[in-house]
């Protein structure tokens, strides 16, 4: 959390040999992308240098309608932006991954949209993070709540209320 406060917008491996369960999940919370116990696993250690130098635009979709999610990707791919589907929170943030943009719902199963987009700006201050919804009042409270972890992500522009349309959905990415 220091390099974040000091304004570092970097990815961040956390690699020991003493880590515990209660550790690890607090590095994760303050924004690392992994944690990995010695020895390293050298698979998944490379697997994270390919994503770190990777330079095409990566949208995270966070759905748990997984027919809306799968349109939207297509309708994505489309347009010539590469794209993951999540169907929940969890789903989301154990992918490791490093997305320009996040494309969150707010109500998932498992974790509050919010929440899924307060640990992904902890591990990239610079995504981008959009909000579809059914229930825009929800959202603009769930984000007026939670403004100081999510400064650059304002409720009347991170918005996309469902049913929306996708040259809108490409205009916002």
């Amino acid at each position: 959390s220091r390099l974040r406060e000091a304004g570092a917008h970097v990815p961040v491996v956390v690699m020991s040999a003493f880590m515990d369960e209660s550790a690890a999940d607090q590095a994760e919370r303050a924004g690392a992308l992994d944690v990995l116990a010695k020895p390293v696993d050298l698979e998944r250690l490379f697997g994270h240098l390919e994503t770190f130098s990777r330079t095409n635009r990566l949208v995270l979709i966070v759905e748990d309608n997984v027919s809306l999610a799968e349109n939207v990707a297509e309708a994505l791919r489309v347009e010539g932006l590469a794209s993951e589907v999540a169907p929940d929170g969890l789903g989301a943030l154990s992918r490791r991954l490093l997305p320009q943009v996040a494309l969150i719902d707010l109500r998932l199963p498992d974790l509050n949209g919010v929440e899924v987009a307060r640990r992904l700006l902890a591990r990239d201050p610079t995504i981008k993070i959009l909000f579809v919804t059914a229930h825009a009042e929800e959202l603009r409270a769930e984000v007026e709540r939670a403004q100081r972890e999510l400064k650059n992500v304002r409720p009347d522009t991170a918005c996309l209320l469902k049913p929306f349309s996708v040259p809108d959905l490409v205009r916002r990415i």
